[in-house]
């Protein structure tokens, strides 16, 4: 938990998958944070990074709203298993 996120919107539902015929669920956060690490010869950024975060379950959208700052921890598979609200990074 280590970078700040603001959240901008988070979608989920279910569909049947086209060949298996089976029932799908997805549950995604969408958020815009700032690139972190060092600039060099073969890394450049500027300005901002959008995110698509997988989630492990939509309940953890209860307490979160668009304009919120969070950070995240993770479960094993790499979805997002916690929110935590946060204060706006500083500049």
């Amino acid at each position: 938990m280590d970078e700040i996120f603001r959240v901008v919107g988070y979608q989920w539902g279910k569909f049947k998958d086209r060949k298996s015929g089976e029932i799908v669920t997805y549950c995604n956060l969408f958020c815009i944070g700032e690139f972190s690490g060092e600039q060099g010869e073969d890394r450049h950024f500027n300005g901002s990074k959008a995110v698509k975060l997988k989630c492990v379950d939509h309940s953890l959208f209860a307490d979160v709203k668009p304009g919120d700052y969070v950070e995240f921890s993770y479960d094993r598979g790499g979805s997002v298993k916690e929110i935590i609200k946060t204060s706006p990074p500083a500049k």
